[in-house]
């Protein structure tokens, strides 16, 4: 069988190619060994000689060999058609045994022939024979030794390979490569034995002569060149299925490398190119060997050094071809000791004597050999000793101290001199004489004397080589390069790598996490039955926050972090605050920005966006319309104009500014601002919520005094925000990372406190990175970097720059730009370099004038740019191009176009234009241009141009609200005219009623305040209509944020002084609506009334039943047969006086639902009969539905009660205020109305859009009550308790952050019935105990604390506590939802204790219950079917009809089933289990329980399941007992 020749292994036959091979040669080194002994053993001794000799040989993994004859003759007959055969066989064979690849032998002689192995015994034979072989020649004793070693100790034909600096991968033809592997072999044996004769003689003189005596580069060279263009012809000569696939290395020599290269005639550059190339991989190498102590003094030579190329497929010079790696090949150590090379040589702990050796290499690759030539172009003799020049490097200092002269020096220039006459460029000049001038002495100050410099010039040279490499003859260009004035800045940040590793792996940990596949259940059900309650892993959260003085390069770092996101696929919003501009608008433009460069990519359709990003997108968008109406929608694009592109079919509501600016009757305290935030919530939710991870950066945040909740929400509360859509099941990422100026922040501000919110939250893990100052080592990389020069040649400025800037990068980028403006830093075209005079600069920049330096530098600006961009200092850090446009209308401000100022302020580098807005490209560059203007002009200026835009305004709010800003700045020290004040309060209250419309509701605060003070001592009287308006917009504005205190001032002033009941109407609502947000419903009713009876509509004091059933019939009689366009065909009421009493009906129905739920049907009838007779608005939806709420809670008719409530929901639809409608109505239309006629489980679909309608509108008060609805439905409609735990955690978190008292304390209520039936702990959550709930003085609590316990009692069958517990909390007047729920308890629990105690009472009690039920039946069969049924089957056990309760057991369970309610599915199997047990139905029963078991571990009842399991356990052992004692 054919096999592959191995290095170890034994080839039969002649040639040089098979004597030469590894295996023969180590063969015939064990025969020699062995020999002597062989010749002294005797005949039997002699044969286990042999054999041992085969089985040592069998060890190394080698075998023998030998030609197949018969493929010689095939090869004889066909021509050698076999080879490409053969060839393709190794191929086979090594890609079968990949492991073995390093062992295949590639000499093509030996490849050529088919190899078989040869039997044992014919491998004995050869053995012997070798054995018997004529003695021992003499002159092979000596060698005896060596081979004895060789074989116990077989040289690591590895360690070349861990020298190498890039690693080489081993391929298929890594055969072919052994040719020239074999060739080099031949040609080093002879290269060693000329260098072991230098080494020798070196010894015995102790001196070493010059290299120029010994041609061992040339014999490199002969050497070589044979054997590469050898190698070159034989894998020509391959087959072509190999050919492609050679990618190992090829090694050639320097100078090989060097003369090919000149022979090819290599462009200049591509030769420097590729010399910096091999420069940086030999100095990295010697790097390691030094680190390492594997190479001495004498190894770094020019002659040592070999460089490995890809091999050529075709014939090319090795310089053409890529170099992969380079290696040194120390001497032969065998004639002297690593000791003795130690005392010869320097040793290289001296990294000066490594240089200047180094030096002398780099020397020979950049002079193109021309160093060690004694030709030169010109025809004179510059050929270097560097013989001599290394003799001088491994001398003592003290003894090269006593040179004459200063060997090294001439050698420095005579190589300046030839790297000039080559065409070197002045950096790689600079770079070799740097290196020969590290020995000197004394050593001067730009040598090199560092290996890591060295390299670190290199590298700047490989990856830089238009800035650092080649050389620079236009000045323009070199400052151009320093990116100091204009263009994009190429800067590395120095000193910052720690900072940017932490932050690019909290960006690295979100990637990872978002790209993991959720393969959870939506609901959670399975994986983490058994996490504690609230963990999410879904969601995770970084933040970082960068603190540090102004210009210290905080906002330089979030750039790179920036880019990258961008590259990696993120959605990244970048929000940047000022001091002079509101924080919403701040984020607002955040969010504008990545819209509009979505918008406008996918506009524009750029081919090279990425599909998967554009569909993330378009998901984003689908979140967005998904959850926010279009009213929403036009609010946000309003301040958020960008976001109109994304969704070109909303058309923004502009006239929203002219409306009528009166609060609605739905309208609560606070919900405007709610309502704001709660959109933005949104925005950023279905931006995180589409798989991709998000980065949201906060840039100066020490501006944003009013911002640091909505920061705490964005990532205390990330995991809470509502759901968007049905795909939250995937990971989402959020990376959220913020600056600010540490001086500017006190440790009681905002900004910290919010910090360590965050931080106490353990909702995101949170990094605190202090930006300090830099290094000077730092500052000299960054300096080196500016200009283009070796940090060697910086040290000096760095050091100086360093002491005057005290590390400020800012600062260090300014004092750069002064000494070039003021020309003490050049560049000279005769250096090709920037120069300086470094006491020059000392003595005329003072050491703590920076401030003042770029302040000087500003007014030596040309006037006309100075005047332009002081102009754009007075509108903060930016400005629209449109502003700049009505400022240039008839050069009211300036003479000149500030267009053309503003493109020379970019060139500049002062500004910078991102679309059409132009920014200082620092904060401390405007605060620096700002605070040039006097004081006294400062406030003129801002005046002028206040005027002049104000003018230009019309009806534009954006322009004034502009012009409005600079005025309000004038008026802060200014001394105005009564006219003046009167002027300035108007333009403000139009301001202000701008701002409102553009949910700008702090800035509007701001206006309004501004305005009151302008008003004059006697406004109520000079100024009485302005006076009002400003008032109630205060009131509003203040209702608006909550703010109770500011609100009920303004609300008492405007109440005394209004001149008429129609002027204190607005400031009355108002009032009203802070009493009810005060907890003080009851003055809040008391309000109305008054209101309500001054407007004509009078209510009696006390309100009894047949008062309400007496309205509520002719209700009944009225709206018999209402239908939507009925109710359509009604005008729209007009008369004021009617608008406001329904206002005030509406909030009076909200108050007295809770304080006085007798009063609600005498309200709403009388909003429906004013409807009918003054027309309608949407305060008549408010009445027509909490009319058919009364109905069903006082006359049980829930039909027309049903149908009134869809009428309103048609009628929501078509209303513009759909979602105050909604919220506000959700109680008495869905939970009520709908929910007892609709299948229970569609309100698990509806409350969450309810939800979403409140927090769109602000009101956080009926938000809460729909997401506590939506808990409690999913509880009665048997979802999964496990993760309903979680939902109402979710719940109770949300209910404390906005304060909801109530629905926390139920909440809590309905978690702890969940609790008791799951069984899991409570360790950790921290509820409220049933006992403490139990003392609450509010009647909904109380209710509910009832109903909680109720359902406890009764899935546990503890019918005793059951009505006990009734008999205490008697039922109310008025029907609610869960009294259907509360009657069918009672009814189980009765008829259980009429069966066991046989009282008439509990029968009675039981058969009402079933009246109830089964008349609810009737109006839902879904909802009340199964319960009804279940009820029946424990009527008929009473009554002890067996059959009929066996069948309305089974009738119950399927009803239950088909309705999906699980938890009555379960209740239902195990009341049936319990009753075929007790009629000794075991087998039937036990079965039943089971199931019951079974549908309770699905329900997540795990502790009632397992009380399942003890009941089966019990029966079983009571039916045992039973049948033993029977028997």
């Amino acid at each position: 069988m054919a096999t592959i020749p191995r290095k170890n292994d034994v080839l039969f036959g002649k040639g040089t190619a098979i004597n030469t091979h590894h295996g023969n040669q180590r063969f015939r080194s064990m025969v020699e060994v062995h020999k002597p002994k062989f010749c002294q053993s005797k005949k039997m001794e002699k044969r286990k000689i042999g054999m041992s000799i085969i089985n040592e040989f069998y060890k190394l993994g080698g075998s023998f060999l030998m030609e197949d004859p018969n493929s010689r003759r095939e090869t004889n007959k066909e021509g050698g058609g076999n080879a490409m055969n053969r060839g393709t066989g190794v191929n086979n064979t090594i890609q079968a045994n990949p492991a073995n690849v390093d062992d295949l032998v590639v000499d093509p002689l030996i490849l050529k022939k088919v190899w078989v192995c040869v039997e044992r015994d014919v491998a004995i034979k050869k053995v012997m024979h070798r054995l018997r072989e004529n003695k021992v020649n003499v002159s092979q004793k000596h060698q005896l030794a060596e081979r004895e070693k060789l074989v116990l100790h077989p040289p690591d034909t590895k360690s070349s390979e861990k020298n190498l600096v890039v690693p080489t991968k081993v391929d298929v033809a890594d055969e072919t490569r052994r040719v020239t592997q074999l060739e080099y072999a031949k040609a080093g044996s002879r290269i060693e034995k000329e260098e072991t004769k230098v080494e020798s003689s070196s010894q015995q003189n102790h001196t070493v002569k010059s290299l120029a005596e010994y041609p061992i580069p040339v014999s490199t060279q002969s050497a070589l060149q044979p054997a590469v263009k050898h190698s070159i012809s034989m894998m020509e000569s391959l087959p072509s299925a190999l050919a492609p696939t050679i990618h190992a290395p090829v090694p050639v020599s320097i100078q090989y490398w060097i003369r090919s290269a000149v022979g090819l005639s290599l462009s200049s550059d591509d030769y420097l190119k590729g010399a910096v190339n091999l420069s940086w991989l030999l100095t990295k190498h010697l790097m390691q060997l030094i680190a390492a102590s594997e190479i001495t003094l004498l190894d770094i030579s020019i002659e040592k050094v070999i460089i490995f190329v890809d091999p050529p497929l075709t014939m090319q010079s090795p310089s053409s071809l890529p170099i992969k790696a380079v290696q040194f090949q120390p001497s032969v150590r065998s004639f002297l000791s690593m000791a003795q090379h130690a005392q010869s040589a320097s040793s290289l702990h001296s990294p000066r004597a490594a240089c200047a050796a180094l030096g002398g290499i780099l020397l020979e690759i950049f002079s193109k050999g021309r160093s060690s030539s004694p030709e030169t172009s010109s025809g004179t003799n510059n050929t270097l000793d560097t013989t001599q020049y290394n003799q001088q490097a491994i001398m003592p200092p003290a003894q090269r101290r006593k040179l004459a002269v200063p060997m090294a020096g001439s050698i420095s220039a005579m190589a300046n001199s030839i790297l000039l006459e080559v065409g070197m460029p002045i950096s790689i000049c600079r770079l070799v004489c740097d290196l020969l001038d590290a020995i000197n002495e004394p050593c001067p100050g730009s040598a090199l004397t560092s290996m890591e410099e060295v390299l670190w010039g290199l590298t700047q040279m490989k990856d830089d080589p238009e800035h650092f490499l080649f050389d620079c003859l236009c000045p323009q260009k070199a400052l151009d390069d320093t990116c100091l004035f204009h263009g994009i800045d190429r800067d590395y940040l120095f000193g910052r790598e720690k900072e940017l590793a932490i932050l690019m792996n909290a960006k690295k940990n979100i990637s990872s996490h978002v790209q993991r596949v959720y393969a959870e259940d939506p609901l959670n059900i399975g994986e983490r039955s058994n996490a504690p309650f609230g963990q999410e892993i879904r969601y995770l959260c970084e933040a970082a926050f960068l603190s540090g003085y102004a210009g210290s390069g905080k906002s330089s770092l979030l750039q790179p972090l920036i880019c990258a996101c961008n590259q990696e696929g993120w959605f990244v919003v970048s929000c940047k605050f000022d001091k002079q501009i509101e924080p919403i608008k701040s984020v607002s433009k955040g969010f504008d920005d990545f819209f509009g460069t979505w918008a406008t990519d996918i506009i524009q359709g750029r081919s090279n966006l990425d599909p998967a990003m554009v569909e993330s997108f378009h998901q984003v968008r689908q979140s967005i319309s998904s959850t926010i109406a279009e009213e929403g929608l036009c609010q946000l694009c309003e301040i958020m104009p960008n976001l109109g592109r994304a969704f070109p079919g909303i058309a923004t509501a502009t006239n929203g500014h002219s409306q009528d600016q009166r609060t609605s009757s739905i309208d609560k305290v606070g919900s405007a601002v709610k309502r704001r935030t709660h959109l933005f919530h949104v925005l950023f939710k279905a931006i995180c919520s589409v798989g991709r991870p998000v980065l949201i950066t906060y840039d100066d945040i020490q501006w944003a005094s009013s911002m640091e909740s909505w920061l705490k929400e964005f990532i205390v509360n990330y995991t809470d925000l509502p759901c968007a859509t049905q795909k939250e099941a995937r990971h989402q990422g959020l990376l959220s990372v913020g600056t600010f100026r540490s001086n500017e922040v006190g440790e009681n501000q905002g900004i910290i406190e919010t910090i360590a919110s965050v931080e106490q939250s353990k909702s995101a893990r949170v990094t605190r990175l202090v930006i300090g100052e830099l290094a000077q080592d730092d500052i000299g990389k960054l300096i080196s970097r500016k200009l283009c020069l070796p940090m060697r040649y910086t040290r000096d400025l760095a050091r100086l720059i360093f002491s005057k800037t005290r590390g400020n990068p800012f600062f260090v980028k300014q004092f750069l730009k002064s000494i070039i403006e003021n020309r003490m830093l050049e560049f000279s075209v005769n250096s090709r370099r920037w120069t300086w005079t470094c006491d020059v600069i000392d003595k005329q920049m003072i050491s703590d004038g920076v401030a003042q330096l770029m302040t000087t530098r500003f007014i030596q600006l040309p006037h006309h740019l100075m005047q332009t961009v002081t102009i754009v200092s007075c509108f903060g850090s930016q400005v629209d191009n449109s502003t700049i446009d009505l400022l240039n209308i008839g050069h009211q401000l300036l003479p000149f176009n500030m267009q053309d100022a503003l493109e020379l302020a970019i060139k500049e580098g002062i500004l910078e234009k991102a679309d059409t807005i132009y920014q200082f490209t620092h904060d401390l560059i405007k605060q620096t241009v700002y605070e040039s203007i006097l004081t006294a002009d400062q406030q003129l200026l801002h005046k002028t141009i206040g005027t002049i835009l104000l003018r230009s305004a019309a009806d534009n709010p954006t322009t004034h609200l502009i012009a409005v800003d600079q005025i309000n700045i004038y008026c802060k020290g200014a001394i105005l005219s009564p006219e003046e004040r009167s002027q300035y309060a108007e333009i403000n209250a139009t301001a202000a009623k701008f701002s409102i419309a553009g949910s700008t509701f702090e800035q509007a605060r701001s206006y309004i305040s501004i305005g009151m003070k302008m008003l004059g001592s006697n406004h109520w009287e000079d100024q009485y209509t302005l006076s009002l308006k400003l008032y109630e917009m205060s009131a509003s504005i203040s209702c608006i944020k909550g703010d109770i205190g500011a609100m009920a001032s303004c609300l008492n002033e405007t109440i005394a002084n209004a001149k008429s009941f129609e002027d204190s109407l607005t400031s009355s609502s108002l009032l009203a609506k802070l009493l009810a947000s005060s907890s003080k419903c009851g003055e809040a009713m008391g309000n109305c009334l008054l209101i309500l009876s001054t407007l004509g509509e009078d209510f009696p004091q006390d309100v009894t039943l047949p008062m309400v059933l007496n309205e509520l019939s002719v209700i009944q009689t009225t709206l018999a047969n209402i239908t939507v366009e009925q109710v359509k065909l009604i005008p729209r009421m007009t008369e004021k006086s009617k608008l406001y009493a329904m206002q005030f009906l509406s909030m009076l129905c909200s108050y007295s639902i809770i304080a006085k739920p007798m009063l609600v049907p005498i309200l709403s009838c009388r909003m429906v009969r004013l409807t009918i007779e003054n027309g309608v608005c949407d305060d008549s939806i408010v009445g027509l539905a909490t009319a058919g709420y009364g109905l069903f809670s006082f006359t049980d008719d829930t039909q027309l009660g049903y149908r009134i409530a869809k009428v309103c929901d048609a009628l929501i639809e078509e209303s513009p205020n759909r979602h105050a409608l909604r919220s506000r109505l959700c109680r008495e239309l869905d939970c009520t109305l709908k929910g007892m006629v609709e299948p229970q489980h569609s309100l698990l679909y509806i409350l969450p859009d309810r939800y979403n309608s409140a927090m769109l509108t602000g009101d956080v008060a009926s938000a809460m009550i729909c997401r506590l609805a939506f808990c409690t439905q999913s509880f009665y409609a048997g979802q999964n308790l496990i993760s309903l735990s979680r939902t109402f955690l979710a719940c109770i978190k949300e209910s404390v952050k906005y304060q909801q008292i109530n629905v926390l304390h139920i909440a809590i209520l309905d978690l702890r019935a969940c609790i008791h039936l799951t069984g899991r702990s409570e360790d950790g959550v921290g509820l409220k105990s049933y006992e403490e709930l139990g003392k609450s003085t509010n009647n909904t609590i109380l209710w509910r604390h009832f109903m909680s316990q109720l359902n406890n009692h009764a899935f546990y069958r503890n019918w005793k506590e059951v009505m006990e517990l009734s008999e205490k909390y008697k039922p109310s007047k008025h029907n609610r939802r869960l009294v259907t729920v509360r009657v069918f308890y009672e009814g189980i629990a009765s008829l259980n204790l009429a069966r066991q105690t046989r009282e008439l009472k509990w029968r009675r009690v039981g058969e009402e219950a079933l009246e109830k039920m089964m008349k609810w039946e009737k109006v839902s069969t879904w909802n009340f079917e199964n319960v009804a049924k279940l009820l029946q089957a424990e009527l008929h056990y009473l009554n002890g009809d067996l059959t009929s309760a066996d069948v309305a057991y089974k009738a119950s369970i399927e009803s239950a089933h088909a309705h999906k309610h699980l938890q009555y599915e379960a209740f239902a199997y195990e009341l049936y289990g319990i009753f075929c047990v007790e009629n000794r139905m075991i087998d039937k029963g036990h079965k039943q329980l089971q199931m019951a078991l079974d549908k309770y571990k699905l329900w997540g009842a795990i502790k009632k399941a397992n009380e399942i399991q003890l009941l089966m356990d019990m029966d079983r052992s009571t039916y045992h007992t039973c049948q033993e004692s029977s028997k």
